[in-house]
């Protein structure tokens, strides 16, 4: 298929429909099939030293000149074949990259409402009557993009419209109090909701922790009356400290959980004030800042089934607070250094999720 100028997005399409998998059990994506077609093995070779440097480098050390040597199994394809077809791949190489003439601010936020991947930027072009080129930007599903309609479909949004939906839906949380009131509201519900679990939970870790205590020191009255043969009492000591070790995690993690949900409960103030600076940011910023700081704060955006803004989940934490939120936005965006970061999201343990 490849030598025949199929795309290598084609291909995985094609060999997913047809049911194949990768040796993983995974769809074939656009990446499987460009290492399949690199790999030697098919015209009977071996591939050595592929990667350099793999305890600190992993994949990003790979070595473009690998040692080939002949193997010991009978090519798949001929030597002309795979010639001809890494020509293509070569040529194609070289071709200019196709660049898309626009700023998306939302691409690995959106999720797709069907498989639940991340939405990348993607565009068609198109002309109109009288034959001038029109370019339409959307956010489309990743796993469509690199695996095919065998694994999922486009579910396009327009880039516009969600980028509309997203910061209209950010301005009407803080110039309505209603809704904000109703995201307070919510956060403080669950909360509240997740603590009699919580502490199901926690008593259940307890008792298992008291058990494991006691077994533990009974091998130890066994040991010192010589009850018990040295050997099985160093095994199942260790097999005790294990799940002791284990459950004492747990526990900690537990009780900190309780600590954060008990706390006091959300106060609106705290949320308007987040959210009016958040808001100002974003309408005060260049496109850069306005992406970082988007990739910092929200979690995901998730669509309904007519492919609209249904939620965006916004997740603040001490460190965002402090260093963007705390400061009047015109402050901020003067300081030498605004945005240093590169636009990564937040981790999960933060302290603070709003839904709106």
């Amino acid at each position: 298929m490849s030598f025949s100028k199929t795309g290598l997005k084609t291909i995985a399409n094609e060999l997913n429909h047809r049911g194949h998998r990768t040796q993983t059990g995974k769809p074939f994506s656009t990446t499987a099939i460009r290492d399949l077609l690199d790999n030697p093995m098919f015209v009977g070779k071996i591939r050595y030293n592929r990667y350099e440097n793999w305890a600190e480098r992993r994949r990003k050390g790979k070595n473009r000149e690998p040692i080939l040597v002949e193997g010991h199994h009978p090519p798949i394809i001929s030597q002309e074949l795979w010639d001809k077809v890494q020509l293509l791949r070569e040529k194609k190489a070289t071709l200019p990259k196709k660049r898309f003439e626009g700023e998306y601010l939302l691409t690995g936020l959106i999720r797709c409402p069907e498989c639940g991947a991340a939405m990348t930027a993607s565009r068609t072009v198109n002309r109109s009557k009288n034959g001038e080129k029109i370019a339409r930007m959307y956010y489309s599903c990743g796993r469509f993009r690199s695996q095919g309609s065998a694994v999922c479909h486009a579910n396009s949004i327009r880039k516009v419209e969600a980028e509309q939906a997203v910061t209209e839906r950010i301005r009407q949380a803080v110039v309505n109090p209603e809704i904000l009131q109703r995201v307070v509201h919510s956060v403080n519900e669950r909360r509240s909701g997740r603590i009699k679990p919580l502490r199901e939970e926690l008593t259940a870790v307890q008792t298992c922790i008291t058990i494991l205590e006691d077994k533990k020191r009974k091998y130890l009255d066994l040991y010192e009356i010589d009850d018990i043969d040295r050997d099985m009492f160093s095994e199942r000591l260790s097999v005790l400290n294990k799940e002791l070790d284990t459950e004492l995690t747990r526990r900690s993690k537990l009780e900190l959980d309780l600590r954060d949900d008990q706390a006091d409960p959300v106060s609106y103030e705290l949320v308007r004030s987040l959210m009016t600076n958040f808001d100002a940011l974003l309408r005060q910023s260049l496109f850069q800042q306005r992406k970082t700081l988007l990739h910092l704060i929200i979690k995901k955006i998730t669509l309904d089934e007519k492919k609209r803004v249904s939620s965006v989940e916004l997740a603040f934490n001490e460190d965002t607070e402090k260093h963007f939120l705390s400061q009047a936005p015109s402050v901020l965006l003067s300081a030498e250094g605004a945005f240093p970061m590169s636009g990564k999201a937040i981790k999960a343990s933060s302290y603070l999720a709003l839904i709106i």
